[in-house]
């Protein structure tokens, strides 16, 4: 029983910390994240909360450490860089 107590205690706290970084991504971190939703309108905003709310450590982690966009790599820019 104190397990399982502890599991839901856990993940109450993840979700409550996820919900509160979602505000915070949602409309101000998502512009230092994608160049692209810079100019996104609310709905976006409102479909991308629950899943930065999911994986708010992750997202958190990127901006605060300076590692927002990152480029794309794929086979066909390789090939038209020569690579």
């Amino acid at each position: 029983m104190l397990l399982a107590q502890i599991l839901v205690y856990t993940a109450a706290i993840y979700l409550t910390i996820g919900l509160i970084f979602s505000v915070y991504f949602s409309f101000f971190g998502v512009k230092k994240f994608d160049d692209a939703a810079k100019d996104a309108g609310i709905g976006f905003r409102l479909i991308i909360f629950f899943g930065v709310a999911a994986f708010w450590a992750l997202l958190a982690w990127r901006i605060f450490n300076g590692k927002g966009q990152q480029e794309e790599v794929t086979a066909h820019k390789g090939v038209a860089r020569g690579n």
